[in-house]
C-alpha cells in the first residue's frame, strides 16, 4: 500500500526540490512526484502527480527505468528547484527537468523530461562526467539552479546558473557544462582539492553557494554573500573559494599573520599603508576595507584577488614589508581602515 513496503526493495535514500520528491529504493531505480511543470519527476510529461511515478530511462543504459541495470544501480539523489539529479554505481551523472541556466549540464538550455547524462566540461575524461573509471564521481548536490559534482580525486565540478558567483570558476558566466573549482584560498596548484595530501571530501549546496570540506577538516564556501553564509567575516560575495574563519573570527579554520607593525599616511591625493609580517601561517593575501568613520559600514577596496601586491607568502618565518596606496581619496575627509588576513 506504501512506498517502500516491500521489505525486499526498501527506500534508502529520499531527496526534495522546491515542490517535488524523489525516492531512491534498494534496486536502485528512482521515483519521483509532486510539480512537474518543467519535467523534474522524469517520467516524460509534465503533469503533475500526486503519487509516485517510476523516472524513465533516458539516457542511461537499461531496460525501461533509470536504475534499471543490476550491476548499474542510482546510488544518489539530489535535487535543486525544478531539477533533479542522480548519481549511477559508474560514476555517470543524470539530469532532468528545468535547464535555463544549463544546470542540466549537457550542454543545451533545453528542458528534458527524462534523464540526460552531463558531459564532461572541464572533467577529463572522454564523453561523460565520472566515465573514468579510475576517477568515477562520488557526490552530487544542488542548489536553487546550479549543479555539483565531486570525484575521487578531490576535485569538484559546478554549472548552472552563476549570477553571484556559486560555480566557484572566477567568473559570473552561467555554465551548461562542467567547469572545475579554482583554488581560491586552498592551498593547490590550480584547483580546489587537487593537493593529493588534502582532497575534497564532502559538498554542499545552497541555494546561491556552495560548501566544501577538505580532508583537513577546513571548510571553504563561494558564491552569494549577503547574509555572511560564507564565513569569511564580510558579506561580499566571492566567485572563487574562501576559507571559512572561526568563532568570532579566530581559530584555526583562518590562521593568523604575526603583525609587527602597520601605519597609513596621508599624502597628496592618497593615503599610504605599510605593515610588516614577523612570520605567516597559511596566508593566502590581504584584503583592505575602509570607511568614512569609525562606526561605518566598512567596504572592500582592494583584495590579493586583483592585486598581486597584496599576496602574502602563505607560511614563512621571515619578515615581510607591505606598501598599498589608496589614490581614491579627498582631501579634507577622514578615513578609517581594516586589514584582513
Amino acid at each position: 500500500a506504501y512506498l517502500g513496503d516491500d521489505p525486499a526493495n526498501k527506500v534508502v535514500a529520499i531527496a526534495a526540490g522546491a515542490f517535488h520528491s524523489l525516492a531512491l529504493m534498494a534496486d536502485g531505480t528512482v521515483y519521483t512526484w509532486g510539480h512537474d511543470g518543467f519535467g523534474q519527476l522524469g517520467d516524460n510529461s509534465t503533469t503533475d502527480k500526486h503519487t509516485p511515478v517510476r523516472v524513465l530511462k533516458g539516457a542511461y543504459n537499461g531496460t525501461a527505468y533509470l536504475g534499471d541495470d543490476p550491476a548499474n544501480k542510482i546510488t544518489a539523489l539530489s535535487a535543486g528547484y525544478y531539477h533533479t539529479i542522480a548519481l549511477d554505481q559508474n560514476g555517470s551523472v543524470y539530469t532532468w527537468g528545468w535547464n535555463r541556466y544549463g544546470q542540466l549540464g549537457d550542454g543545451s538550455w533545453a528542458q528534458r523530461n527524462t534523464p540526460v547524462r552531463v558531459l564532461t566540461g572541464e572533467y577529463n575524461g572522454t564523453t561523460y562526467l565520472g566515465d573514468d573509471p579510475a576517477n568515477k564521481v562520488t557526490a552530487i548536490t544542488a542548489g536553487y539552479y546550479h549543479t555539483i559534482a565531486l570525484d575521487q580525486n578531490g576535485s569538484v565540478y559546478t554549472w548552472g546558473w552563476n549570477n553571484n558567483g556559486q560555480l566557484g570558476d572566477g567568473s559570473n558566466s552561467d555554465r551548461n557544462t562542467p567547469v572545475r573549482v579554482l583554488t581560491g584560498e586552498y592551498n593547490g596548484t590550480t584547483y580546489l582539492g587537487d593537493d593529493p595530501a588534502n582532497k575534497i571530501t564532502k559538498i554542499a549546496g545552497g541555494s546561491y553557494h556552495v560548501s566544501a570540506m577538505a580532508q583537513n577538516a577546513t571548510v571553504y564556501t563561494w558564491g552569494y554573500n549577503y547574509y555572511g553564509q560564507l564565513g569569511n567575516y564580510r558579506t561580499t560575495n566571492s566567485n572563487i573559494p574562501v576559507k571559512v574563519h572561526g568563532e568570532g573570527n579566530v581559530g584555526d579554520l583562518s590562521l593568523p599573520v604575526n603583525l609587527s607593525s602597520f601605519s597609513a599616511l596621508a599624502g597628496t591625493n592618497k593615503v599610504t599603508l605599510k605593515w610588516a609580517t614577523e612570520s605567516e601561517v597559511e596566508n593566502v593575501g590581504f584584503e583592505i576595507l575602509r570607511a568614512n568613520d569609525k562606526d561605518g559600514d566598512y567596504q572592500e577596496i582592494s583584495s590579493y584577488r586583483s592585486n598581486s601586491s597584496l599576496k602574502g607568502q602563505y607560511s614563512t618565518s621571515h619578515r615581510t614589508d607591505y606598501r598599498y596606496d589608496d589614490q581614491l581619496v579627498q582631501t579634507g575627509q577622514t578615513y578609517w581602515y581594516k586589514l584582513i588576513d
